[in-house]
């Protein structure tokens, strides 16, 4: 495990050698901190990386590749706008262990209000890691069975949060993510490295 976080690192060096990213470690205090407020233990490889490489966005635009813990917490206020934050919010086991799948076909207002209540009730133990394309997001589990392992998040529009890796398939007029096996895992050192490796071959 050890030679595989320290490929992933000189991949990421590589990154930026290239000037293709930069770079933004982050203090072991500050991640001491998030852990104690919210009362979680980060998985380590990705506290390992926010330690060695931090989080990393593109030098031009700005865009984060890898969100930090600060910009990470803002993107899941978006689903607390009319309710409090949940002290539990990292603590509390990640409520999936299966593909979810939501729905945008509701009756009225009242179930539609009924299902928004029901995807917030859901929202605990999991930290965003990046955008995946419009409302899409990577989250990475921090509590509960799947802690440590990266899921697609595809739940601001109530269609589909699933285990990476997955497929998409048309349903209900809209593509679904499909797991590509059910057992089958990706955890955060694994998915990281894919992750570069694309960013190198751009």
């Amino acid at each position: 495990m050890e030679n595989e976080f320290d490929r992933v690192i000189e991949k990421l060096n590589v990154l930026r050698q290239n000037n293709k990213v930069e770079f933004h470690p982050v203090a072991e205090e500050i991640i001491t901190s998030f852990e104690k407020r919210w009362k979680s233990i980060l998985p380590e490889d990705y506290r390992r990386l926010l330690l060695t490489a931090g989080y990393f966005k593109l030098p031009n635009d700005g865009y984060s590749l890898l969100l930090s813990l600060d910009k990470a917490f803002e993107d899941l206020l978006e689903y607390f706008t009319d309710v409090p934050v949940p002290d539990d919010l990292f603590s509390a086991p990640f409520p999936f262990t299966t593909v979810w799948a939501g729905k945008d076909d509701f009756t009225d207002e009242t179930d539609y209000l009924e299902h928004t209540r029901q995807k917030i009730a859901t929202m605990r133990g999991a930290l965003p890691l990046c955008s995946g394309g419009c409302t899409t997001r990577y989250i990475l589990i921090v509590s509960g069975p799947e802690r440590g392992n990266v899921w697609w998040d595809d739940r601001w529009d109530g269609f589909t949060v699933a285990p990476e890796p997955f497929t998409s398939q048309w349903s209900d007029e809209h593509e679904r993510a499909v797991p590509v096996e059910p057992s089958i895992r990706i955890n955060f050192r694994s998915w990281i490295e894919e992750y570069v490796d694309h960013w190198l071959a751009s």
